[in-house]
């Protein structure tokens, strides 16, 4: 067993020594050669803020900070068209980027323009059929916006028909190309902060559409996880919803819950809900035909717990808040670790300075070197096209952080019960943007 000082002193060295090797080794990870002659024609879905509007923002610092931007950085690809069912946006982002070849309807730019690489920007009820259509268009290279999905079964074609087509799709969870995030990876498995034991994932809102970033960022520091327990926020409950289906009351909050299976409307309210203007019975619809095989639900926030095969737990904070916030604390036996938008702290334990015979945890500093995301998610996908890279998140990446999100659903519909992943329902289906 360590004394104070000697662990104060190994502390230390770690900070000079080891975290120095750890920083330059993420660093190089992302040196990725993609020098060739072939320029790629890249073509976008959707031209949305993600897409492109963005960039347009003066506050947001290290750009480019969307699809278009990306492309129009790196050397090896070329923006070839465009297409929206906007056409205010087509034309805008025509004028912006130079590109004459737009369209109101992307089927007709896949066949028209051929393009080697497609951005799908748009919703996620609409990415499936956009990722297949693109995939029987012959692109090679998809990139596509989270979440991957609507449901795990839409998620497993899209898997299959990537491997059948021999195309590379990386899913736009990217905080994967962050160098802050590479290296807080690369200091757990090292065991900086020792044996990592729990982390607080907070976040603003829906489990989805923001969700399956901190889900993936998870499995990336923790490996698979295994078991979920969650339950949903709220909605409005102002809001008209075609109320039939499933009914109860919440055992935390009392709140009356109803939702249905079919069309995929959800009633929370303080009040008993009514259905077609008549009371709805709160053992009412809950019969065989209305288990949860189809059922969709809407994206929305809540908390959760979640532990994973490595023996780590994680406990997500996802209510609404009238701010905007994204971050991880991150205990470890030996130190700690708080990541997030702008925000990166290492605490490693050594003898307390206030008090004899205790070992706290102190702040250390950190000499970090930024990079730009976005730019090298481009680099990367343009390098597993090449095979000169293995995907580091691909649809299978994709899948499985939906399949926490959606594991968070089924607990929640199952009254806050624990489910185990594999998920065994691959139907259930969450619509978010």
């Amino acid at each position: 067993m360590k004394g104070a000082g000697e662990r104060s002193l190994h502390g230390l060295r770690k900070t000079t020594s080891a975290l120095e090797k750890i920083n330059k080794r993420v660093m190089r990870s992302f040196c990725v050669n993609t020098t060739a002659d072939k320029t790629y024609k890249a073509a976008i879905i959707g031209c949305g803020r993600v897409a492109w509007l963005l960039d347009k923002d003066p506050l947001i610092p290290n750009k480019p900070c969307t699809h278009a931007g990306a492309y129009q950085a790196v050397d090896r690809t070329e923006i070839v068209a465009a297409a929206d069912i906007r056409a205010d946006r087509i034309h805008d982002f025509s004028k912006e980027y130079n590109v004459d070849n737009v369209y109101l309807e992307y089927r007709e730019m896949l066949k028209k323009e051929s393009p080697d690489i497609v951005s799908i920007c748009a919703y996620a009820p609409e990415r499936f059929n956009m990722v297949v259509d693109a995939l029987h268009a012959g692109v090679k290279g998809i990139w596509c916006e989270k979440a991957f999905a609507t449901s795990l079964s839409e998620a497993e074609e899209m898997v299959r028909l990537c491997q059948d087509h021999g195309a590379m799709l990386i899913v736009s969870h990217m905080r994967r190309w962050s160098s802050d995030y590479k290296l807080a990876r690369e200091l757990i498995s090292d065991g900086v902060i020792g044996e990592p034991v729990s982390v607080v994932s907070h976040f603003s809102g829906n489990m989805i559409h923001t969700g399956t970033h901190a889900f993936d960022v998870l499995r990336f520091f923790f490996g698979d996880a295994t078991l979920v327990q969650g339950s949903l926020e709220a909605f409005d409950s102002t809001k008209n919803f075609n109320l039939c289906g499933w009914h109860f009351a919440h055992p935390r909050t009392r709140q009356h819950h109803v939702a249905c299976p079919l069309c995929g409307a959800l009633y929370v309210g303080d009040g008993a809900p009514t259905l077609r203007g008549q009371p709805v019975p709160k053992r009412g619809f809950r019969n065989e035909s209305h288990r949860w095989k189809n059922f969709i639900s809407r994206d929305t926030g809540g908390y959760a717990l979640i532990c994973f095969d490595s023996g780590v737990y994680a406990t997500v904070h996802a209510d609404s808040k009238g701010y905007f916030i994204f971050e991880f604390d991150i205990m470890g036996t030996e130190g700690r670790i708080r990541i997030g938008n702008r925000l990166f702290e290492l605490y490693l334990a050594e003898a307390s300075r206030t008090e004899s015979g205790l070992i706290e945890l102190y702040r250390k500093e950190m000499n970090l070197e930024g990079n730009n995301l976005w730019t090298k998610a481009v680099e990367h996908l343009v390098a597993c096209m090449e095979g000169k890279a293995e995907n580091i998140s691909g649809p299978s990446d994709g899948m499985a952080a939906l399949e926490i999100a959606l594991a968070i659903h089924e607990s929640h519909q199952k009254q806050g019960r624990v489910v185990g992943l594999p998920l065994e329902n691959r139907t259930l289906r969450v619509m978010s943007r």
